[in-house]
């Protein structure tokens, strides 16, 4: 029937046209960022006036309801962004007039988008997540192979901007522990929840409203590594793969074909064969490469935040209750009240 015709192809959907707008300004901001090194704090000011004046659309982005690959790759483009221009000192780089009233409307933003990174950390941490999640693009004919890749990059890209950021706002939070402010609570609850009997159930996800807990840290830690040794080989595999193509049987070639060209592959000569099978791999590699960075950048920071709360509820913080202690009762620290300042950063 005429009137159930579907859209023409040409004609970009609504969410489309508005990633061909915004992905765009994103890259731009990245771009300057990266570039303004002598006036790199002027820049940030910018870039950061920029994300409050579209504080809407950027606090959905965070909240990435529509996990697809095209919405990880924003995300992973915006936390990086982010994690360079919500930083403190900032605020005073602003082109504006700033009286107490705006200063604190603006610091709000700001601690939206703080605790809204962090909440992703509990989604996206660890490439474990990504078998629990389903993908608009399952059904997009095409090369889902390299999708995935795409998708798995963009998920330890995300992490590892979010902990570049936190990394940072500890640096630059304070320079004495009694000013100190903590970006995770003293509680493990998350990793008795995914190192639990039933791994394969997804773990609650933390309201962005709510700090989450040390435990993330640690099980993004240990998911780092297991993902490190895993992506160090499959590098290893696809080097020798490559430089021993010929050798590959029949089947292993037609497969790495197909991530390539998914149809007509046996329609084309071995040499042709040969070609498309070495350009996977290179991909393959290139790929491995990435993520072993990333990975690499995960454990380090993870070591560092650590280390600084661990240092801190350790050395410098005591219990309210005086009969609460570890000698009178067997609770667990995660359950001893605290004097911690908590919260974001406030700039």
């Amino acid at each position: 029937m005429f009137g159930m015709r579907d859209p023409p192809m040409f004609i970009p959907t609504p969410v489309d046209r508005y990633r061909q707008i915004l992905l765009p300004a994103l890259q731009l901001c990245q771009v300057i960022l990266t570039s303004s090194m002598a006036q790199h704090l002027q820049a940030a000011g910018q870039v950061l006036q920029f994300l409050i004046s579209h504080s809407d659309t950027i606090q959905a982005i965070l909240r990435c309801q529509d996990v697809s690959a095209g919405s990880l790759q924003e995300l992973a483009l915006l936390t990086g962004i982010i994690s360079k221009a919500a930083l403190p000192g900032i605020l005073s780089e602003l082109d504006v007039d700033v009286n107490e009233g705006s200063l604190m409307e603006l610091q709000g933003h700001i601690g939206r988008f703080q605790r809204q990174c962090l909440g992703l950390l509990s989604r996206f941490g660890g490439s474990d997540r990504l078998r629990q999640f389903k993908f608009q693009d399952d059904n997009v004919e095409g090369d889902k192979v390299s999708k995935k890749d795409e998708i798995e990059l963009a998920m330890q890209q995300i992490c590892a901007n979010v902990m570049e950021y936190c990394q940072s706002l500890m640096l630059q939070s304070s320079s004495t522990f009694q000013h100190a402010v903590c970006l995770f609570t003293p509680s493990l609850s998350e990793t008795v929840n995914r190192d639990g009997p039933r791994q394969d159930t997804q773990a609650p996800v933390v309201p962005y409203w709510r700090l989450p807990g040390l435990g993330i840290i640690i099980y993004l830690l240990k998911q780092s590594a297991n993902d490190f040794f895993s992506y160090y080989d499959s590098h290893r595999q696809s080097v020798s793969k490559l430089q021993n193509v010929e050798q590959l049987p029949p089947d292993e070639i037609k497969e790495l074909c197909q991530s390539v060209m998914p149809a007509g592959v046996d329609k084309i000569s071995t040499a042709q064969k040969y070609v498309l099978a070495r350009r996977r791999l290179v991909k393959v590699i290139n790929n491995r490469a990435k993520l072993l960075s990333l990975c690499s950048f995960i454990i380090e920071t993870c070591l560092f935040i650590l280390w600084r709360h661990l240092e801190y509820y350790l050395l410098h913080c005591m219990a309210t209750d005086s009969q609460d202690s570890l000698f009178a009762s067997r609770t667990l620290f995660k359950s001893r009240r605290l004097q911690v300042n908590w919260g974001p950063i406030q700039l």
